[in-house]
């Protein structure tokens, strides 16, 4: 094919069906024609959201602010988009600039692509949200979490399970009131699926209500504020309860001195005269609607004496098969008592199982306990003069003083914090209660399966660093002479089987520098604790070798079965950390 003219330059060209050269063709028709050049985008700079609408969070030069800059240039629909991307500017310019490349078909059938920058001219403009936190009408619905007892173990448990499965990502706010926790929510449904959880954790009953805020007769709306009241069941583990005369032959006759050994959906109760276990469910729960005759608060040390098994049918009781119980008979002398008196108790306890000599146990000291509601009963049954309740360990709690592990917490606000005598007296309440909740996670495998535990770096980096004036090899335990004989073959060692490949002896190697510093620190922190009591090391292993191994061995089981997680900073805007998990 020859080469021709172009008819508005005359130069030589490649022939096409316009006759026009490719920079007349630029010069004369513009393919950007009718597709704006600046653009203003509304921008909150309170939640730094950016309106497209709604409103939408957007991070500078992100595919979501390049979406919706697009969405936003009108006469874009006319060509064919080939390329996007933003150019360069000042953060506080308030200018964006987008370069775009696009292509159109022009004169029969001729493709003409063009390059040009769309500028964009950022405004504030306050969202709606945000100007319902200058006014009383800040939250659309509300979740107010209420129990009626005197401390706040429930909610303690409560506020790590909704860490957990992160049930309060769509909260406004959380205030902290004096008998349970207000949520505050922008939707109705967010509300309804916190509730929606906290009845499929614990007995509890709902009780909605809504406000009428404002109303448009004219096109039929109405805003309305929602009110969801949740009032959990006012008793908790290891409360002991009178159940109500007709529940207690409905339940064939239990009780009715009942012990409470768990709370789930369902109140799980044991009878403390046969050792029968029964489930209440919600619905019979609030019909009767029953409270706690005696707390945690009322509970004693007793240590154990001896024990003796009873000749109880285990068949007539269900506590055998579905829970770690069985029935003895125990002596047991209260631990305020060594040394002045010789008093003791034998009573019938469902602890069978974890129960061993010179242990210590919490219970009920009914004797002591002035309680009217049982002078008022009519019971056939003689009430045992103590009520066991749970196995406790004294001397671990006294060592325990540096968790390797720590909780999270959700970001509330206190009621008084603006008085500052309440605020120091609720603390101190608080903090009693917190202590308690840690000791129950240390004490009981079953609930921290149910919650997180995360690294505390802080305590972990003070430990290390004493492990380097520890000496190892004189900690390690000194190779005892079996006796040979009929008794040789049960003490014989576990030789575990040496690792034949390179990555297996690797993986041996690293877990057995990580049993050594796993030790190291639990020595670290068993001679911190007896230094600051005015005893040395020595002393202490002198006169408690045998405490110190059984302490040893289990918080070498804590550090193994616990899973505690590494934490990783994020910039989430629910404000939830990622969590690294890291089974040690």
């Amino acid at each position: 094919m020859q080469n021709s003219r172009c008819c508005m330059c005359g130069i030589m060209m490649i022939p096409n069906e316009s006759n026009t050269c490719i920079n007349c063709l630029k010069s004369s028709i513009d393919v950007t024609e009718g597709i704006t050049k600046s653009v203003n985008l509304s921008h909150c700079r309170e939640c730094n959201r950016y309106l497209r609408p709604p409103w939408q969070n957007c991070e500078l030069e992100s595919p979501e602010l390049l979406s919706l800059c697009l969405k936003n240039i009108k006469g874009l629909k006319r060509v064919k988009l080939i390329d996007a991307g933003f150019l360069y500017t000042e953060p506080h310019s308030r200018r964006l600039k987008v370069k775009l490349t696009v292509q159109k078909e022009v004169l029969n059938g001729t493709l003409l692509q063009q390059s040009f920058i769309v500028e964009f001219i950022v405004n504030n403009l306050q969202c709606d949200d945000c100007k319902k936190t200058y006014t009383p009408h800040t939250w659309v619905a509300q979740a107010q979490i209420r129990q009626r007892v005197d401390h706040k173990r429930t909610f303690l448990f409560l506020e790590q399970l909704i860490i957990k499965h992160n049930a309060s990502d769509k909260c406004l706010g959380i205030k902290e009131m004096h008998d349970g926790l207000d949520f505050q929510f922008k939707n109705r449904s967010h509300a309804n699926r916190l509730v929606d959880f906290i009845q499929g954790q614990v007995p509890a009953k709902v009780k909605t209500a809504k406000q009428l805020i404002s109303h448009d007769l004219r096109n039929n709306e109405y805003s309305y504020k929602y009110t969801f009241s949740v009032d959990i069941a006012p008793i908790c583990r290891d409360d002991l309860v009178i159940l109500p005369k007709p529940l207690s032959q409905q339940l064939g006759g239990i009780g009715p001195l009942v012990l409470v050994y768990k709370i789930s959906t369902f109140v799980h109760i044991v009878d403390v005269f046969t050792m029968q276990t029964y489930e209440i469910d919600q619905a019979t729960y609030w019909k009767y609607n029953f409270g706690a005759l005696c707390g945690r608060d009322r509970l004693t040390e007793f240590i154990v004496l001896n024990i003796e098994n009873t000749d109880y049918d285990v068949n007539v009781s269900r506590a055998a098969a579905k829970q770690k119980f069985r029935m003895v008979q125990v002596e047991i002398a209260r631990k305020d008592d060594f040394g002045t008196n010789d008093k003791t108790f034998i009573v019938n306890t469902h602890l069978g199982e974890t129960l061993n000599y010179n242990d210590t146990v919490l219970g009920f000291d009914l004797d002591m306990i002035n309680l009217n509601e049982l002078e008022e009963l009519e019971l056939t049954k003689v009430i045992p003069p103590v009520v066991l309740v749970k196995k406790t360990f004294p001397r671990f709690r006294k060592r325990q003083k540096h968790r390797i592990w720590k909780l999270k917490h959700l970001d509330k606000e206190g009621i008084d914090d603006n008085n500052y005598h309440k605020k120091e007296k609720n603390q101190g309440k608080n903090k009693k209660d917190y202590d308690m909740f840690l000791q129950d996670i240390e004490e009981e495998p079953e609930l921290r399966q149910q919650i997180d535990l995360f690294r505390n770096d802080d305590i972990i980096k003070q430990l290390e660093s004493k492990i380097a004036g520890l000496d190892l090899d004189k900690e390690e335990e000194k190779e005892v002479a079996k006796p040979k004989g009929k008794d040789a073959k049960n003490d014989r060692k576990v030789v575990k089987a040496a690792r034949k490949t390179a990555e297996g002896k690797k993986k041996q190697e690293l877990t057995e520098v990580e049993k050594k510093k796993n030790k190291a620190l639990i020595k670290a922190t068993l001679k911190e604790k007896n230094q600051e009591e005015g005893s040395d090391w020595e002393s202490v292993e002198e006169d408690y070798q045998h405490i110190q191994v059984d302490e040893l061995k289990n918080l070498e089981d804590q550090l193994a079965g616990m899973k505690i997680q590494g934490e990783v900073e994020s910039d989430d805007d629910n404000g939830n950390d990622d969590k690294l998990k890291e089974t040690k």
